[in-house]
C-alpha cells in the first residue's frame, strides 16, 4: 500500500523552501514551485504553458496570475444497462480552467523560481515537456509523493491565510466541499492546542 499524507507531517513554508533551493536543477525547482503554489496535480502542471502566467495588479498589490486546467472531471456521454442488471457508463473527460493569483510580495522566494524558468520558454511553450513518471522522479527524490506538495499547500493555505473550504473548491476547481473538509477542519484543531 502507498504513502497517504496522513502519513507525513506537514512541513513549514521555510522547510518547503529549503527543499526546492537544495534542487540543483533549475527546471525541477520551478517544477517543484508551480506545484506548491497552485496546488496542481503532476498532470495538471505539466500541461501549463508560458502564455498560462501573467501579471496583474489590483490595488497596489502585484499578482502573477497562473492559468491552471483542471482535469478528473468527467461528463457520462452514454449509459448501458447490463444483462445482470448493472450499469456501464461511458464518461469524457472534461477539461475546465481556473485562474490561480499568487501574490508576489508573499510568494516571491519560491515565485521566483517558477518565473526565472518561464522567462526562458516561448508562449505557447510548455513550461514542462516531461513525462508524469519523470515528474514524480523530480518529487521522489526529495523524499515526497505528487499529492504531498498540494497537501502542504492547502494546509497553508487554511491556517496561515485563513481559506474557508469554499476558497478552496474555487482555487482547485472543486465540484464539491468534500475534499476542502480534510484541511479546513485544521482550524478547531489549531484552536484546541491553544486551550
Amino acid at each position: 500500500m502507498g504513502r497517504t499524507v496522513a502519513d507525513m507531517d506537514v512541513l513549514s513554508r521555510r522547510e518547503i523552501t529549503q527543499v526546492i533551493r537544495s534542487e540543483k536543477v533549475p527546471r525541477n525547482r520551478a517544477l517543484m514551485s508551480l506545484l506548491y503554489l497552485t496546488g496542481a496535480r503532476i498532470s495538471e502542471a505539466l500541461l501549463a504553458k508560458r502564455k498560462d502566467m501573467w501579471k496583474e495588479v489590483i490595488g497596489e498589490e502585484g499578482f502573477i496570475v497562473i492559468r491552471m486546467r483542471t482535469l478528473k472531471k468527467y461528463d457520462i456521454i452514454d449509459k448501458h444497462l447490463n444483462a445482470d442488471g448493472t450499469k456501464t457508463f461511458t464518461t469524457r473527460l472534461r477539461t475546465e480552467h481556473r485562474n490561480i493569483p499568487i501574490r508576489i510580495s508573499r510568494d516571491r522566494d519560491i515565485l521566483n523560481h517558477l518565473i526565472g524558468w518561464a522567462n526562458s520558454k516561448r508562449s505557447g511553450e510548455l513550461l514542462f515537456p516531461i513525462s508524469r513518471q519523470w515528474a514524480w522522479k523530480i518529487m521522489n527524490k526529495h523524499g515526497f509523493f505528487n499529492h504531498y506538495w498540494r497537501h502542504c499547500r492547502n494546509t497553508h493555505l487554511v491556517t496561515q491565510r485563513n481559506f474557508t473550504d469554499q476558497d478552496l473548491v474555487k482555487f482547485h476547481g472543486w465540484a464539491d466541499s468534500k475534499p476542502a473538509t480534510i484541511y479546513t477542519h485544521l482550524r478547531w484543531k489549531d484552536l484546541a492546542k491553544k486551550m
